[in-house]
């Protein structure tokens, strides 16, 4: 989708883009004196970290009553006032990097209590393309992500593997994060954080099924209580997916570089559990000060990965820092929204 937004405080112009979208022959284009929504079909997706089809990351966050908030990105550090993302979540966990369906949007991923507070489920939740997701229709129009067998069995003549390939790591886990694509193959993938483990998921658009392209791969069975994953995307150029990391008591933060395995280019998660894969880059807030922290990638216009984070109905920014080629830890904290969400400048 071609997609042309502007806040009435924004001071971007988007005269260029208007131009751009004539010509492409768009239709329905809105006064640029408030906001501009410009729709072509195109056969693109929308880049990670972007909302609403304009080019600049924006953010998906909950507030303190669990109302999805959309955070529209300025490209500078400065964001729109929120707007409603559509849903509310209760005791629920979301992320986005991606396009689960075929539409082009980033979608949202929600890790959310089961029935009566059974076990957790994962659901993909479809963006609209402007930051909103469905409120109406059977579940919002979402889709339960699923693995064949969801607890492993003990083998048998038919099934020789017992299951092995499959096994639900989410139902009592307590970090999903969606990092983007990690295999290669065009489609997004998730990080399931299971206590002490790490696992990674390789997601399939048509099925939704997360063992449809192999069984989840166990990053490491320990060293991953106690932390905020956090997944930036690249941090140092490699073209290979990197991560974050936020000791939750101390605030502590490490950097994570991935590493290619035995196709060329292609990342293999277990690098990140190597020995001397995490690096001290720092200190951050802490998992009681900010009880989610994440990353859009870029949001403040100058090509380095940032953070985010929230505090009740409060997000902050922090801006990443680069130092001969590594990311090397957070700036100075700035105020992306307050309980009011009012924009607010650097």
């Amino acid at each position: 989708m071609f997609r042309i937004t502007r806040a009435s405080n924004s001071r971007r112009s988007i005269s260029g883009a208007v131009a751009a979208a004539a010509a492409l022959g768009v239709v329905g284009l809105t006064s640029p004196t408030a906001t501009a929504l410009a729709t072509v079909a195109t056969s693109s997706r929308d880049l990670p970290g972007d909302l609403n089809g304009d080019g600049i990351n924006d953010i998906w966050t909950t507030d303190s009553s669990g109302r999805l908030l959309t955070y529209a990105g300025l490209g500078d550090g400065r964001f729109a006032a929120a707007t409603s993302g559509g849903r509310t979540f209760t005791d629920t966990s979301v992320t986005t990097r991606g396009d689960w369906g075929q539409d082009g949007h980033n979608d949202l991923v929600a890790l959310e209590p089961g029935p009566q507070g059974a076990e957790k489920q994962l659901w993909i939740y479809p963006n609209d393309g402007t930051g909103v997701v469905a409120p109406t229709g059977i579940d919002g129009g979402a889709q339960q992500l699923s693995v064949l067998c969801p607890v492993v069995s003990d083998p048998t003549d038919d099934n020789p593997d017992g299951c092995a390939v499959a096994d639900d790591h989410w139902y009592d886990a307590d970090q999903v994060v969606a990092p983007g694509d990690l295999n290669g193959d065009d489609a997004p993938d998730l990080l399931v954080k299971e206590g002490s483990s790490l696992w990674v998921y390789y997601g399939d658009r048509a099925s939704k099924r997360l063992d449809q392209h192999g069984a989840p791969v166990l990053v490491s069975a320990s060293g991953w209580n106690g932390v905020t994953v956090v997944a930036p995307g690249d941090l140092n150029g490699d073209g290979l997916p990197d991560l974050l990391l936020r000791d939750d008591a101390t605030g502590g933060l490490s950097r994570v570089y991935g590493a290619a395995g035995a196709v060329a280019g292609v990342l293999d998660p277990t690098s990140w559990s190597a020995s001397d894969a995490r690096v001290a880059v720092g200190t951050g807030p802490t998992a009681a000060a900010y009880p989610v922290l994440a990353s859009s990638g870029d949001i403040t216009g100058d090509g380095i990965p940032d953070l985010w984070g929230r505090a009740d109905d409060a997000v902050t920014g922090w801006p990443g820092r680069v130092s001969g080629g590594d990311w090397t830890g957070a700036g100075r904290a700035f105020s992306i929204s307050s309980s009011k969400h009012h924009v607010h400048g650097r």
